[in-house]
């Protein structure tokens, strides 16, 4: 039986979780209470060597070890009532890498840097779902195991050349080469043989160019091309046993951008610094992950192509007044889909965009267009203004106080981006009152967050088994959660240090 309704009263009652007994039962795993638990341990261990050959190279080497380790069992419903549990979750991981970089530093006007990166890395991980409401009993879709393994290496380089005392230049380029290989297992049987590919390579050559000019001592003008990308993969989200049908596929290809930047950084009279920056990016093949409700699966896909371009300036003014700065930005970013065709939200009709790729057997629309929308999680404007006032009573303790504001823009919170999921302009003020000792051997401070008491969430999705009727005339919209900021916090901190700064 599913526990009744939550009686949600803000601020008064905080919801633990928990699981009908029946479904319980089919849990084959640690539990607490029924159901939620998270341990985990991690070691992350980095080991730095530089060594002079001469006066006028330098040998770098970075060695870094990372083993991680966590056991997850939650309920995924997100709501009062316990629908999909996650009873096992275990997470494993390691991973080694290697860099090393020769670095020049010639006397003339020209040097360079070489250097090469090595990584090989491990995971595991074990999950279930149970849905507690499929009749007549709770039901399991079955454990699926996947273990991935993946080396991969870099060759990169760049050289910088005073072109004369005001020109500089810098070139550099980057190959990289990934290989993945997933093994795996449901229900205690290898399936590996069902995917329809085991195995990925992705390489990659990605080149960048800058140049900056010193217009005069105080300002210097730069520009800048670069290239980049992120490797495609194994999707890792449950697939309720459609691994079992031959030639599953799970992969998503690797991600390309590029684009380049103009500005100007100033520092003027030792009182104002400021800078300004015009970007524009070109993503191809853009990895979007999202929560699908109706098939309770996370899937990672590419979003096809998407334009990142806007404006962004800064500045820090020491006032004519003792004690006294001011600073602020300011931040437009145009960030649309050139083309994206993405799976309708729960319970979009027809006549709200869900229009597209009509399933014959079913009878209903799978998708929507999202060409020339924005990017969900990707606000227009975003502002910013403060000060810090600071000074010195006359027995040589020290203080400041500073204020901040926050101010952003509308943006949806989920990459479906139904109405329900737009987070409304707002703004939040963060605040804070130091005293110090003359040799910085004690603080004390009073820190505000978000004063205005401002909740917002960065992060929103439909609740599962919620809405229906999607890509039909009928549809009907979903319950919406999200992941939800902390409202007003104010915090007292004590710092001693046992030796002076």
């Amino acid at each position: 039986q599913l526990q009744p309704d939550f009686p949600c009263k803000a601020n008064d009652d905080i919801y633990l979780g928990g699981a009908p007994a029946s479904a319980v039962a089919l849990i084959d795993g640690p539990t607490l209470n029924g159901l939620g638990v998270r341990e985990d341990e991690q070691l992350l261990t980095t080991l730095e060597m530089e060594y002079d050959l001469s006066d006028e190279y330098t040998l770098t080497a970075v060695t870094g070890y990372y083993d991680f380790s966590e056991v997850n069992a939650h309920n995924a419903t997100v709501g009062p009532r316990a629908v999909v549990l996650v009873p096992f979750l275990p997470f494993d991981m390691t991973q080694f890498t290697q860099e090393v970089r020769l670095t020049t530093n010639y006397s003339g006007d020209f040097n360079f840097m070489l250097g090469g990166f090595y990584e090989t890395r491990e995971t595991s991980s074990s999950q279930d779902g149970i849905l507690t409401v499929f009749p007549p009993a709770p039901f399991a879709f079955g454990t699926e195991e996947l273990s991935e393994d993946q080396h991969a290496y870099s060759f990169f380089g760049n050289v910088i050349w005073d072109v004369t005392d005001a020109l500089e230049i810098s070139a550099g380029l980057r190959y990289s080469r990934e290989e993945k290989e997933l093994d795996f297992v449901y229900k205690g049987v290898d399936v590996s043989a069902n995917l329809a590919k085991d195995t990925i390579t992705f390489s990659n050559l990605s080149p960048e160019f800058t140049a900056s000019y010193d217009l005069s001592d105080e300002i210097m003008l730069f520009a800048s091309y670069k290239e980049g990308f992120k490797s495609g993969g194994f999707d890792g989200g449950l697939t309720q046993g459609a691994i079992l049908t031959p030639g599953f596929s799970n992969t998503f290809d690797e991600e390309n951008v590029r684009g380049y930047e103009i500005g100007l950084k100033s520092s003027m009279g030792g009182t104002l610094v400021w800078n300004l920056t015009g970007y524009h990016y070109k993503y191809d093949d853009l990895q979007v992950g999202s929560f699908d409700a109706e098939t309770i699966t996370f899937k990672v896909r590419n979003a096809a192509e998407a334009t990142v371009e806007g404006i962004e300036f800064d500045f820090n003014w020491l006032t004519p007044i003792d004690g006294l700065s001011l600073r602020g930005s300011v931040a437009y970013n145009n960030a649309k889909f050139d083309e994206f065709l993405s799976g309708c939200y729960v319970g979009q009709t027809v006549a709200g965009g869900c229009n597209v790729t009509f399933d014959t057997a079913r009878g209903v629309f799978l998708e929507q267009d999202l060409s020339g929308e924005n990017l969900h999680r990707a606000p227009e404007y975003v502002f910013t203004a403060g000060f810090v006032y600071a000074g010195t009573f006359n027995n040589g303790i020290g203080y400041d106080f500073s204020m901040t504001a926050f101010n952003s823009d509308e943006y949806s919170g989920n990459l479906r981006q139904s109405p329900q999921d737009v987070q409304d302009s707002f703004t939040k003020v963060n605040s804070a009152l130091r005293f110090y000792s003359p040799e910085d051997r004690w603080e004390l401070a009073f820190v505000g967050y978000n004063l205005t008491d401002k909740y917002t969430f960065s992060r929103s999705g439909a609740v599962t088994l919620t809405g229906g009727n999607s890509g039909t005339p009928a549809g009907f919209l979903a319950d919406r959660s999200g992941v939800i900021s902390e409202g007003r916090e104010i915090q007292m901190k004590l710092t001693y240090r046992l030796a002076a700064q």
